[in-house]
């Protein structure tokens, strides 16, 4: 998920205040932008901070959907991967390779 709107403010300690902000979601290739409004964050969570240029062309295509669709998507894409997990940790417990579903590595 990308936060992404104007930079409002500056606090003292880095604290960000984001005014028209949006949640982008991506899914494979389609996107959809939610508007969140004003949005303040705590500069402690903040690791990079850039610039982002809408003038110049992505370079993967991204094709924006409807919010009901992209999260439609995004849910079908989390429920697949908790499958594959699943199946991993099947695999793995038919392996001897999890103690009790416990991957081994957690005990040491």
């Amino acid at each position: 998920m990308i936060n992404s709107s104007f930079v409002e403010n500056f606090f003292f300690k880095g604290n960000l205040v984001l005014h028209q902000a949006f949640e982008r979601i991506c899914v494979g290739q389609r996107y959809a932008d939610i508007p969140r409004g004003l949005f303040v964050i705590r500069g402690e969570n903040v690791l990079f901070i850039g610039e982002l240029d809408f003038h110049k062309p992505l370079r993967v295509p991204l094709y924006e959907v409807t919010i009901e669709e992209i999260l439609k998507l995004q849910k079908e894409d989390i429920e697949k991967k908790e499958r594959i997990e699943k199946l991993r940790q099947k695999a793995m417990i038919e392996h001897g390779l999890c103690d009790e579903g416990n991957p081994i590595e957690e005990h040491y």
